[in-house]
């Protein structure tokens, strides 16, 4: 049983496995859909809290650590995986509940982190959970780009022989195989009703504040006025889908947007369609969309 410390719909069972074919008895369960679906109310008194040390109750106010506790004590998982800022809640909880395994995953520190307070502390109490975890095997730190593993080496003051670097990469297609992308190209281009001249502006990314939806749209609509025959693709999807599509129609360009949800298989295909890509994101590592 592996519990993932992230929402997004793109960690799915496949992400973690060698082979996209290969038969496991991995089971997969995002921690965050797990508590808001049980609804829990948890408060500092809880006897399941009566014998744990004050300060780790004073620390577990911190997000959603006491849920996540409770969690881990119903379901046992073996391995715990957590990547953005819930690192901290995952490994003091699993050391509270001894889990065995606790894969974390860090990006680059965005800039505004630097300068607040409060994030400045999150990272000393990080730091401070990471050298509790001595056990050999337990913790494994890993990071997509040695940028990161420096910035985080250096603001958590662990050595960077600890980091575990896994580059983002991508496929490189054969000649036959971009020829065919541009067959496909051209076909989606006509499903869609994209004239072949137009100026195609896309994106791709998850309908969610971080990704700053709203100003992409907003960009769009500021863009069409000035190249009236202008379409945009928005390829993704996510909880702000429909307050995204309520802007557009809003803002007037709804009947040149394109949005077909997630592409996995048809992502590049839907790329070729594209002269401009729009990146609105409000914090990135290495995104794999610009890759």
């Amino acid at each position: 049983l592996m519990f993932c410390i992230y929402k997004p719909m793109r960690w799915k069972k496949e992400k973690f496995l060698q082979n996209e074919n290969e038969e496991t008895d991995i089971n997969i369960i995002n921690i965050p859909d797990y508590i808001e679906k049980h609804e829990y109310q948890f408060l500092k008194n809880d006897p399941f809290f009566s014998d744990l040390d004050p300060k780790i109750l004073e620390i577990a106010q911190i997000r959603f650590l006491i849920p996540l506790i409770k969690t881990l004590k119903f379901m046992n998982p073996e391995v715990l995986y957590a990547r953005g800022m819930h690192v901290f809640e995952c490994i003091t909880a699993a050391l509270i509940m001894n889990i065995p395994k606790v894969v974390t995953h860090f990006g680059n520190i965005p800039e505004s982190w630097l300068t607040q307070k409060e994030n400045i502390d999150y990272m000393e109490m990080l730091s401070f959970v990471i050298k509790q975890s001595k056990n050999k095997g337990f913790l494994t730190i890993s990071a997509n780009s040695q940028a990161a593993i420096n910035e985080w080496s250096s603001y958590l003051k662990i050595k960077k022989n600890k980091f575990k670097l896994i580059s983002n990469v991508i496929e490189i297609d054969t000649p036959d195989a971009v020829k065919e992308s541009k067959e496909i190209s051209c076909a989606l281009s006509k499903k869609h009703n994209i004239p072949d001249d137009a100026f195609v502006v896309g994106g791709a990314f998850r309908y969610h504040w971080n990704k700053n939806p709203k100003l992409w749209i907003q960009i769009a609509a500021q863009f069409i006025k000035r190249w009236p025959d202008a379409y945009f693709i928005i390829i993704g999807d996510g909880v702000m889908q429909q307050e995204i599509e309520l802007l557009a129609q809003r803002l007037g360009i709804h009947h040149r947007l394109v949005m077909p949800g997630p592409q996995r298989e048809n992502l590049y295909h839907y790329y070729s369609v594209m002269d401009v890509f729009l990146l609105s994101s409000l914090t990135e590592s290495l995104p794999n969309v610009i890759i």
